[in-house]
């Protein structure tokens, strides 16, 4: 079955295929997540799974932008807040080590910058590998 961008689905819209993380060996996406959502799926409605995936690719940016500039102002409530945040959106399509990484962030205590700033360059370098594999999926 073809989904809406010309590939390959797995019947649920999107493309399926495990990409294992290079440093833990688990799934970069772990694709029951997105199967989930595609059972909401509604026919002759827009791609579900597509839409959710482009909303994560769009706003995530923004949102490690902030927690970036949180951290350099030293606010640690925001930090906390954004990495919260970071850490349910990505849970929802089934990026698991990036939703680890920044749930570290967000309990972080005792904190310590340096853990702090280790964890955020973490959570970037999963969204880099996040964000190629969920554009794999919707080509």
């Amino acid at each position: 079955m073809n989904n809406l961008f010309g590939n390959q689905a797995n019947g649920n819209g999107f493309c399926s295929g495990e990409q294992l993380h290079p440093h833990s060996g688990i799934p970069v996406i772990d694709d029951s997540y997105l199967n989930e959502i595609a059972e909401l799926q509604q026919d002759k409605e827009p791609n579900l799974v597509g839409h959710i995936i482009g909303i994560f690719l769009e706003n995530t940016p923004v949102s490690l932008q902030n927690l970036r500039h949180a951290f350099v102002r030293g606010n640690m409530e925001s930090v906390r807040k954004i990495a919260h945040c970071l850490k349910s959106s990505s849970g929802n399509i089934g990026a698991m080590s990036m939703s680890h990484a920044s749930k570290s962030l967000e309990q972080l205590e005792p904190y310590s910058n340096e853990d702090a700033a280790r964890l955020i360059v973490r959570i970037e370098s999963e969204f880099d590998l996040v964000r190629s594999v969920l554009q794999n999926k919707i080509r």
